[in-house]
């Protein structure tokens, strides 16, 4: 099987940030009855309902997940649920107030940071597992889902890469072989079932994305855009079959030293946004995920072994089901105007939730502004609520959402006023003004997430309560007899039994 050669990190290494990143734990000693491999497998975009529309349809790993496995409704405790927050929160078991990552982006000293340019600042269970000894694997469609789940630490971290339509690794070599992404192009997409069932095939609220068109079957991929790829199942089975790769070329679970795999599936994400989670896309790219898991399972069984292996299995996020779509760039663009009209320097940045203002307001004067800015936010339509959240009394305790909230920003990395749409209601971006869905808000079908596992030890049946998924990161060290990362703000499911 042959090698690629490493590659560099587009945008290169980490700028120089507020606080310093958290160092990778000293050695530690894994307990000798762990699994001696452990999978994170996160469904990008992935609302509890969707679960629920899909399981007809299901034959392979998700079937098996819920027959064999524990399951549970996962709920994220703060109200950023975006894919940076997700990930982060999923692999150190902090909030965005102690991990640092407030969103996707964010400005650090004025300065626009992509979330993983900047350190992370928890210790992630990736270091946990090197500090153990064992290797480190972590494979996506995006970089961010990668970085976050491998850390500086794992022996492979990859993704998917827009530019070369090819592998992008950033640790480690990429094994290749009989996986290349020509084969998938030369196919089209036919629908795997009717799903007339739960939707019709085409809806008004779909887009026509790199001319994939609206209906099934769609062309073949080969002759539309590279990006059309990622909105398809044939994504995922490229992306799986490049994790069972790194399984046998790094010798994951071959010996007693506990290894962990990550694995985040944007497909599934690419397809939400596009068509939204009530469409034959989006479901069609979840059977396409169940199908592929199914194999994953089976070569872990055989490599590995049955029983030798455990799976946590959940999302970063959910979504909105066919919401109301509210122009960013008008909010944007009136935010501004208001300011201006108030005597305010320009220089304010909105990036929903966060808008931070400019650097060189300070004081009472900045406080002011904070709270201007957060006034105007909400008497548009669409805006629940805006918290001015340094302010004293700018978010009160008796806030909808405000604990949601505090989890959600962190001192020296949010913006100043926090913003919530309405209930239904998304920011919609000028590339997809009328079509799609979107998330980042703190309601149920954005912070609950299906969470299930799958392994020796792990019991069978459903919890009767939403399990916040704080709780990931110290499950998947203690499924390998590890101890908890050092900033996991609560422990493992109560079945576990971490490592010390």
């Amino acid at each position: 099987m042959g090698l690629w050669a490493l590659a560099a990190c587009a945008g290169g290494g980490q700028p120089d940030a507020l606080t310093e990143p958290v160092e990778p734990a000293e050695s530690v000693v894994p307990t000798p009855s762990g699994s001696k491999l452990v999978v994170l497998v996160v469904i990008d975009q992935f609302p509890m309902r969707s679960l629920q529309a899909v399981k007809p349809w299901l034959t392979g790993g998700l079937k098996r997940l819920l027959d064999d496995g524990w399951q549970a409704t996962g709920a994220f405790p703060y109200a950023v649920t975006y894919t940076c927050t997700g990930h982060a929160t999923l692999v150190t078991g902090a909030s965005p107030a102690v991990h640092g990552v407030v969103s996707n982006g964010f400005l650090i000293a004025g300065e626009k940071t992509y979330c993983i340019d900047a350190p992370l600042l928890a210790e992630s269970a990736a270091q946990v597992f090197k500090a153990g000894g064992g290797k480190v694997a972590a494979v996506s469609l995006k970089d961010r889902a990668a970085v976050l789940m491998g850390s500086a630490q794992g022996d492979l971290v990859a993704w998917y890469d827009r530019a070369s339509a090819g592998w992008m690794p950033w640790r480690g070599e990429v094994p290749t072989g009989g996986w290349a992404i020509a084969g998938f192009k030369s196919q089209p997409w036919e629908a795997s079932h009717d799903y007339s069932a739960v939707a019709p095939d085409d809806q008004p609220f779909e887009g026509d994305v790199d001319g994939l068109g609206r209906t099934f079957p769609r062309p073949v991929l080969g002759s539309l855009p590279d990006d059309a790829f990622l909105l398809t199942p044939h994504a995922g089975t490229w992306l799986l079959e490049g994790a069972m790769a790194a399984v046998e070329t790094l010798g994951l679970g071959q010996d007693d030293l506990p290894d962990l795999l990550g694995v985040s599936l944007s497909n599934v994400d690419e397809a939400g946004h596009a068509f939204t989670t009530e469409s034959w896309e989006y479901l069609d790219t979840l059977v396409g995920v169940d199908r592929d898991l199914g194999r994953l399972m089976a070569m872990l069984d055989d490599q590995v072994g049955d029983g030798a292996w455990s799976m946590v299995l959940t999302g970063d996020h959910g979504s909105a089901p066919n919401p109301v779509r509210m122009p960013r760039d008008d909010v944007r663009a009136g935010l501004a105007q208001h300011l201006a009209g108030e005597g305010y320097p320009e220089g304010t940045y909105l990036s929903d939730p966060h808008v931070w203002l400019p650097t060189q307001v300070t004081g009472e004067r900045r406080e002011a502004m904070a709270r201007s800015a957060a006034t105007w936010l909400q008497s548009v339509d669409g805006i629940a609520a805006a918290y001015p959240w340094r302010v004293d009394g700018g978010l009160p305790d008796d806030a909808p959402h405000a604990q949601m909230i505090r989890l959600s920003v962190h001192p020296e990395r949010a913006g100043d006023v926090y913003v919530v749409p309405e209930e239904g209601t998304i920011f919609a971006s000028a590339s997809m003004p009328g079509f799609g869905t979107r998330h980042g808000t703190p309601y149920a079908y954005d912070s609950q997430v299906p969470l299930m596992v799958l392994g020796a030890g792990v019991p069978g049946g459903t919890a009767s309560e939403p399990q916040d998924l704080r709780r990931v990161a110290p499950t998947l060290t203690g499924l390998a007899g590890l101890p908890s990362p050092s900033g996991a703000e609560l422990p493992a499911l109560e079945w576990v039994r971490p490592g010390q």
